[in-house]
This record gives C-alpha cells, sequence and structure tokens, in this order.
C-alpha cells in the first residue's frame, strides 16, 4: 500500500496485518480520488473508521490542510501512528483512539467542521446511513462536504439523506462507491 500522489508520493503504508482490516485498494484509492477531484477542496479530512490511515494520508498528502484519523481497534491505532511518525505528519494528523459515535460528538464539541468524510467500516457494520444522519443533527458537516461511503457492492444507498444528495454509485469488484455532498442552503458567508 503506497501514497498515490500529492507530497507524499510513492511512499510506503504499513497495513494491519490479518483479516481485522480490509485497507482501500491503490486501484480504488486512485478512482475515487480521481472521482472526487472537481470537489477537492478541503481543509479537514476524517476518515472515521480507518484502519491504516490510507484514505485520510492520501487526502493530506494532497493538499488537505488537517486530517482526523478514527479508529478503536488498539492494533490499528499503534500502524496509523507508525503511518504518521515516519511522514512526520504529527502537526497535521490527529489520531483519535475512539468509537465512530464518541468522535462525532468530540468534532462537535471542538466545534470542528468536516469538509471530506470517509466512511469505511468493516462491510458487517451497518452504521453509514445512522452516522450521516448523526453528523447532520449535530451540523459537523461543512457546507458542500463531500462524504466518501466505501462498501460491498451489494449495498445501496438513497439517493439523498437530510442535506446530502448522492453525486456518484460506482463499483470496483466487491467494492462500491457511493458519494454524497451536502446541498445545505447556502445563508450568507460559507464556513
Amino acid at each position: 500500500m503506497r501514497v498515490i500522489s500529492g507530497e507524499f508520493k510513492g511512499r510506503h503504508l504499513e497495513a494491519l496485518p490479518g483479516e481485522g482490516t480490509r485497507p482501500t485498494s491503490d486501484k480504488v484509492k486512485e478512482s475515487l480520488f480521481n472521482i472526487i477531484g472537481p470537489y477537492f477542496e478541503a481543509d479537514t479530512v476524517v476518515d472515521l473508521f480507518s484502519g491504516s490511515g490510507n484514505l485520510g494520508i492520501e487526502a493530506v498528502s494532497r493538499g488537505v490542510t488537517h486530517g482526523y484519523l478514527v479508529e478503536n481497534n488498539e492494533q490499528a491505532v499503534r500502524v496509523i501512528q507508525e503511518n504518521v511518525d515516519s511522514l512526520e505528519l504529527n502537526d497535521r494528523i490527529t489520531v483519535l483512539n475512539q468509537s465512530a459515535q464518541s468522535a462525532l460528538d468530540y468534532f462537535q464539541a471542538h466545534q470542528i467542521k468536516i469538509n471530506l468524510l470517509f466512511l469505511d467500516p468493516p462491510y458487517d457494520m451497518d452504521v453509514i446511513e445512522e452516522i450521516l444522519t448523526v453528523s447532520l443533527n449535530k451540523g459537523i458537516l461543512s457546507k458542500r462536504a463531500i462524504v466518501v461511503c466505501e462498501t460491498t457492492k451489494y449495498k445501496e444507498f438513497p439517493d439523498a439523506l437530510g442535506d446530502l444528495e448522492k453525486i456518484r454509485d460506482q463499483k470496483y469488484g466487491k467494492t462500491r462507491l457511493t458519494i454524497y455532498q451536502n446541498t445545505e442552503e447556502i445563508s450568507g458567508e460559507d464556513d
């Protein structure tokens, strides 16, 4: 596994050994960033089920100002920290060792607005729609935020969830990417 583009292009990333996580393949990752490229103007990225930190690190390599990598598996957190340390990204990436729900509470409490949100939970966890609803209710998604959901190819999502509108739905082998954009009305200044 490697960083595909940007400041750290070609740098190797460690992955958690075994079947515990399912790192996004380089092919899917490259396609994903090509898809979101036209929408990609993010200050803050959150990789909510981070695994190895692969997606969040890629986003920071491509110019996102700050990343939050959230993972509650202790062994995976160690791998994420190794990757962050090896790229000397401790000032640009915050590793949060906690559950997704706790992280959503953290972002609300610290008034952090998410511009780019990656949701790649284990395939047997059916939590994405709940997380999106909670994120909208907590007001932590910025106006025009992009949300990328990575699931099994069989998982389908509605065309809209609250203010989130589906802008892409693409299958890659066993993987499906569903991408939403926040369409919240902009009243006054953009946040």
